[in-house]
């Protein structure tokens, strides 16, 4: 990621949702050398009710506690929800189900530690693999970015919904003009190619677009590099007033480019739904990219 997020970042871990539609379906789609689709359960037990009896009874033998059922690779446990310590990530071969923590919100990752969101709702979400030591997360509802610094200046990689965010109508306005509550409207629905939209930005220069996969599913990438910011103004951790703006989230951030950034763009049709991918040109992005693996629930 080298796209930064301003205003409000969560204090919690955010869910992550592809889609509502994405719930309770599998596409057809190519095989993928990163990983299968795969379906995820919330498991949600109640506790026993306690004994009515109130004669006294005689004690009995102990008896042997019955051991619990063991997953499926079809049916991979979630030990609560997203705010838990572990949950389990289905394997390629169905033969090894690593554990997953959850990612949080302003809490360091952990190199070679797999990291997941999940909503324990629909069971929708992703699942990654740290490259880099101490990269901090920022999180918000239909998005999630890691980034070497806590400012976020130093993007190494944001998943986002693209469906529920919003396009700038002049992505060079000043944003610090605008009050929080009347940035809708100085926005618009994403565009049906969002690729060819940021590659129309001013001082922004892409490469072809090329049709890929993306953990199986369909998927189109371009690189960009952004230029100086187009009216000479500042754009940085104090001052956003020439940063370029790019999508503003209702749930309450607004993403930008700076100056210099560089990277790559991957749109993915994960069944039905449009997943957003932009990765950083710094070291240990494009590895964790690599390993990005959606989940799809049971709706």
């Amino acid at each position: 990621m080298t796209l930064h997020t301003a205003l409000t970042r969560s204090a919690t871990a955010a869910l992550f949702v592809i889609a509502t539609a994405a719930c309770g379906s599998s596409a057809d789609k190519e095989s993928s050398t990163t990983s299968a689709t795969s379906t995820v359960d919330v498991v949600d037990t109640e506790p026993a009710a306690p004994s009515t009896d109130t004669e006294p009874t005689e004690p009995t033998e102990p008896t042997e506690p019955t051991a619990p059922t063991e997953s499926t690779a079809d049916e991979p446990e979630i030990i609560e929800s997203v705010t838990v310590e572990t949950i389990t990530i289905p394997s390629d071969d169905s033969t090894v189900e690593p554990a997953a923590e959850a990612l949080r919100d302003g809490v360091p990752i952990e190199k070679g530690k797999t990291y997941a969101i999940i909503d324990p709702t629909s069971g929708t979400g992703f699942s990654l693999v740290s490259s880099v030591d101490g990269a901090y997360p920022f999180l918000v509802a239909n998005a999630a970015s890691l980034s070497l610094d806590e400012a976020g200046f130093q993007g190494l990689i944001s998943i986002y919904s693209l469906d529920q965010l919003r396009t700038f109508i002049d992505p060079t306005i000043d944003i610090m003009s605008i009050p929080p509550e009347e940035v809708e409207a100085v926005t618009e629905p994403v565009a049906t190619d969002y690729l060819a939209w940021v590659g129309a930005l001013p001082g922004v220069t892409v490469g072809a677009v090329e049709e890929i996969t993306v953990d199986g599913w369909p998927a189109r990438s371009m690189t960009y590099e952004v230029g100086p910011s187009p009216d000479g103004l500042p754009c940085d951790e104090t001052n956003l007033t020439g940063c370029l703006l790019t999508t503003w989230n209702p749930a309450g951030s607004i993403n930008f480019y700076l100056p210099n950034d560089i990277g790559t763009l991957y749109e993915i049709m994960v069944d039905g739904s449009r997943a957003l991918i932009d990765v950083s040109f710094r070291p240990g992005a494009q590895e964790m990219f690599e390993t990005v693996h959606f989940l799809l629930g049971e709706g």
